[in-house]
């Protein structure tokens, strides 16, 4: 959508709504801040009265497909009674071919590298507190005359259908015309890849991106919000050089009590380890023992660590803030992602789902069971080839399992996991019923579990291949571990109706009890 330089008013009525429309979102954050805090804080259990069935959909589908013809069938076959949809540019679909894609019984058109990237009209008076802007597409982008939000207003209304907005941030955030000088800035001094959590501006950015949705868009029931970056351990041992080590990372570090300075010159050291360790093999004295020492040695590292998780939080607790004072009854969910649910260490050990429930009302749990070998395999390989080089691939592996609560012999071995053409190479439906356990008894009632099946997600041939009745087992496993309901994805126009019918089956046995 373009932007709208000269609006008319968004609400003629003089109620809270319209008296922070036409502020600049700086001049509004006070009051915002002020009725979120007077609003009801737990709205976790204001959802529909039945229980959630969502489905992650990126615009375009509904354009290439018919609106119309996406709602008809993912209600009939899969039960879906919400759709969270891309509002501003997150995951584009970008240059996926042919093959990544399912047949729905429409044209499928593959890399898509031409489509609009905002998705609702930007009104420039929320902005007025940043000089960062979302994309003003031209009329050469592929369906960038359209509002997703006001498209679908009607037909969801008309099927009793919510609508959530999904913001995935990061996704090539940092790239966009005036970002860099809200990047990152490494432990060198460097611009980092991605845009710092703590930069004002930044911050501000997405307040009024939030500011702008629910000023506008009364049909909005919430925020799906995902950011899935890695903390500044885990990049050391994936081979990157951490961040954010700015100006504004420095002061909250500070106010925390954790130096910089000295979280930055253990780092170098871990990053010293990590390439020895890669290029000579395990010191003398082992790679475990060497890796505890250094954090003991600079306590700063695992003190960076906890600026990470509270700048991680920052931006999505203020866009709680911002939404709850225009709709207190919209709730915002967490998208949590793979390096949370079992094929990561330092960010599942930094965020914790029950201290998530201060910020979020609803958590999906990502249990791609296929997808997930090949990506298991990548992360753990990052840790067997450091921390865990002491140990035989096998042995590693078993531990890692036994660290996340997974039965190793109900897993596959390492050398399966690189068989992604296969089902051998699938984790188990325990792999979710134990992930989707975990999170329900952390948040213990304080937040709502949507667990997040994948279906279709590339990740090797076999994810092409899914059999409905191993989705179907997926959505059972969910809900006998506790779930609340469901939030299916990666993206609708990769998963095929066959297992869109699995999941409504199990989801209609659940719901009947």
């Amino acid at each position: 959508m373009t932007q709208d330089k000269f609006p008319t008013p968004l609400r003629p009525s003089l109620d809270r709504r319209t008296a922070l429309c036409g502020l600049g979102s700086t001049i509004a954050l006070p009051w915002l801040t002020t009725l979120a805090q007077g609003a009801d804080a737990r709205s976790a259990g204001a959802e529909a009265s039945q229980p959630m069935n969502g489905l992650l959909c990126s615009p375009h589908s509904f354009y290439d497909e018919g609106i119309d013809y996406v709602l008809d069938n993912v209600q009939e076959k899969a039960g879906t009674n919400a759709i969270v949809v891309y509002t501003y540019q997150g995951m584009t679909p970008g240059a996926r071919g042919a093959q990544y894609l399912a047949d729905h019984g429409k044209p499928i058109q593959p890399n898509r590298l031409n489509d609009a990237t905002t998705w609702v009209n930007v009104d420039e008076r929320y902005f007025r507190g940043t000089s960062l802007r979302h994309i003003e597409d031209g009329p050469n982008r592929l369906y960038a005359d359209k509002n997703i939000v006001e498209d679908l207003e009607e037909p969801l209304r008309s099927r009793d259908m919510k609508l959530y907005a999904r913001i995935l941030e990061g996704w090539s955030m940092g790239y966009r015309p005036g970002f860099f000088k809200v990047h990152q800035i490494d432990l060198e001094g460097r611009l980092g890849d991605h845009t710092c959590y703590n930069h004002p501006d930044y911050q501000e950015f997405w307040v009024a991106s939030t500011h702008n949705l629910f000023a506008q868009y009364k049909n909005l029931a919430g925020i799906f919000w995902g950011s899935e970056r890695k903390s500044p351990l885990e990049d050391v041992l994936r081979g990157r050089v951490p961040t954010c080590f700015c100006e504004h990372c420095r002061k909250l570090g500070e106010q925390l009590g954790v130096d910089a300075d000295g979280a930055a010159e253990g780092l170098r050291k871990m990053m010293e380890f990590v390439r020895g360790v890669r290029e000579d093999g395990p010191p003398e004295e082992g790679s475990f023992v060497t890796f505890m020492r250094i954090l003991i040695e600079y306590p700063d590292i695992l003190g960076w660590e906890k600026v990470w998780r509270e700048s991680y939080l920052s931006i999505p607790k203020q866009v709680r803030g911002a939404m709850k004072a225009l709709n207190p009854q919209a709730t915002l969910g967490w998208h949590g992602d793979h390096a949370v649910t079992g094929l990561g260490l330092f960010k599942r050990i930094g965020l914790d789902y029950g201290e998530l429930t201060d910020t979020f009302d609803w958590i999906k749990p990502s249990v791609y069971h296929l997808a997930a070998a090949p990506r298991l395999r990548g992360r753990f390989t990052d840790l067997h080839e450091t921390i865990f080089s002491d140990l035989k691939k096998d042995r590693a592996l078993d531990l890692y399992f036994a660290i996340n609560g997974y039965e190793s012999e109900e897993e596959p071995e390492f050398d399966e996991l690189a068989k992604a053409a296969t089902e051998q190479g699938r984790l188990s439906e325990n792999y979710v019923r134990r992930e989707v356990g975990r999170a329900v008894k952390a948040v213990d009632g304080r937040a709502q579990i949507y667990a997040g099946p994948g279906i279709g997600i590339p990740g090797g041939p076999a994810s092409k291949v899914e059999r409905p009745e191993l989705t179907y087992n997926d959505c059972v496993a969910a809900f006998e571990a506790g779930a609340d309901g469901l939030i299916i994805g990666r993206e609708y126009d990769e998963i095929p109706f066959p297992n869109m019918e699995a999941v409504g089956r199990a989801y209609r046995e659940w719901v009947q009890g």
